[in-house]
C-alpha cells in the first residue's frame, strides 16, 4: 500500500489533469465534439469525487466556510449571470443547483455524511461500500429524483467518494500497483472502456448521473458497466500519473476550486457566439487551447489565493485566528 503524504504529488497531478478535462469537456460540448466528450465524461467527475473523498475530513466549520458559503454565493452569481445574458427574469433558489453547481452541493452532502461512513472496522467499511454501490444502481429506478438537491448524482456517484475516503485515509486497500502485467491490464482496460463508450450506444445522459433509467433509456446492467469503466480510469490515473512534483501541475492541483467555479462564466459567454467551428477538425485544438488558457488564468497561485480569501471564508478564518491569538495573549498576560 502506498503511504499518503500530507501533500500527495500524485493526487495534485491528477487534480490538475482532471480540472483541465472538466474545462475541456465543457468546451467540447460547445464544439459538438461527441467522441472525446463521451470518453472524458465516462470518468472525469467520478475521478474528481474519488480524489475529493481521498482528502475529505469532517470539519463543520470548514464545511460551512469552504463549501456551503461558496455554493450560496456562486449559485446566486450564476443565476443572475444567466438571467442577464439571456435577458430573462431571475428567480433565486438554492434547492436546484445551476448547471455545474451540482458538484458543490453533492460534495456538501458527502461531507455531512462522513460521520456515518468513517469507521476503522474493516467489515463495516466493506458493508458500507457495498451498500453505496447498491444505492448507486437502484437510484436509477426512481424517476422522482433528479436535479432537486442534486439527489440523483449524489446517489449515483456515492461509491467513488466512499472508496476514495477509505483509501485516502491509509486504509488497507491497494490502488497503486508495481508489477508490469498489472499496469498492462489497467491500460488494456482503458482501451476496452473507450471502445465500449464509442460503440455501445452510450449517450451523455447515461454518464451525467442525473437521469433515471427510464429518462436516459438504459438499465441497471449498463450503469454497472459504466461504474466499472470509471473505476478502471481512476486506477489508470493513479498508476500512470507520476508521484513526483510537477511545479505547474502542483499549482493547478491547488487551484482546482477557483477554476471550476469561474470557468462556467467563460463557457457561457463563449456559448453565446460561434467561437468553435463544429464542422472543422480544428475545433479540438481550439477547445484545448481555450481550456489551457482558462486553467492558467484562474488556477494560478495568485487568483487561487484571492479566491480562497474572498469566496472560501479565508478572511473570516484569519480574523477568528487573530482574535483567538489576541485572547490567548491577553489571558497569558493577566496571569
Amino acid at each position: 500500500m502506498e503511504v499518503v503524504k500530507q501533500r500527495n504529488d500524485r493526487a495534485d497531478n491528477i487534480k490538475a489533469i482532471l480540472i483541465f478535462l472538466v474545462v475541456f469537456g465543457h468546451m467540447l460540448e460547445l464544439a459538438s465534439a461527441r467522441r472525446i466528450y463521451l470518453i472524458i465524461y465516462s470518468f472525469h467527475m467520478p475521478a474528481f469525487i474519488f480524489v475529493t473523498g481521498y482528502y475529505a475530513k469532517f470539519k463543520p466549520r470548514k464545511i460551512l466556510l469552504e463549501l456551503i458559503m461558496p455554493y450560496i454565493l456562486f449559485q446566486t452569481l450564476y443565476l443572475l449571470f444567466d438571467g442577464y445574458i439571456n435577458g430573462e427574469p431571475v428567480t433565486l433558489q438554492y434547492t436546484k443547483p445551476y448547471w455545474l453547481m451540482w458538484y458543490l452541493l453533492t460534495i456538501i452532502i458527502y461531507y455531512l455524511l462522513l460521520p456515518l461512513i468513517r469507521t476503522d472496522n474493516k467489515k463495516q467499511r466493506r458493508m458500507i461500500f457495498i451498500l453505496s454501490v447498491a444505492i448507486s444502481l437502484l437510484a436509477g429506478y426512481d424517476t422522482s429524483i433528479g436535479y432537486y438537491m442534486s439527489l440523483s448524482r449524489t446517489l449515483v456517484f456515492l461509491p467513488f467518494f466512499v472508496l476514495g475516503n477509505y483509501i485516502g485515509n491509509n486504509r488497507p486497500c491497494k490502488i497503486v500497483f508495481e508489477k508490469w502485467h498489472q499496469k498492462a491490464a489497467i491500460l488494456f482496460g482503458t482501451v476496452i472502456s473507450s471502445y465500449y463508450i464509442l460503440t455501445a450506444e452510450v449517450s451523455s445522459a447515461m454518464l451525467y448521473g442525473s437521469y433515471s433509467y427510464e429518462g436516459a433509456g438504459f438499465g441497471l446492467m449498463k450503469r454497472a458497466v459504466l461504474l466499472i469503466i470509471a473505476w478502471v480510469w481512476i486506477l489508470a490515473l493513479f498508476n500512470f500519473v507520476p508521484n513526483t512534483e510537477i511545479p505547474v501541475f502542483r499549482v493547478w492541483g491547488k487551484g482546482t476550486f477557483s477554476v471550476f467555479l469561474i470557468h462556467g462564466f467563460i463557457q457561457r459567454l463563449i456559448g453565446k457566439g460561434d467561437f468553435f467551428d463544429s464542422n472543422s477538425r480544428s475545433k479540438y485544438i481550439s477547445a484545448a487551447f481555450v481550456s489551457v488558457l482558462v486553467v492558467m488564468l484562474f488556477g494560478n497561485r495568485y487568483v487561487s489565493k484571492a479566491f480562497d480569501y474572498v469566496a472560501r471564508g479565508r478572511a473570516l478564518r484569519e480574523n477568528k485566528d487573530r482574535s483567538t491569538a489576541r485572547m490567548a495573549f491577553c489571558t497569558k498576560k493577566t496571569t
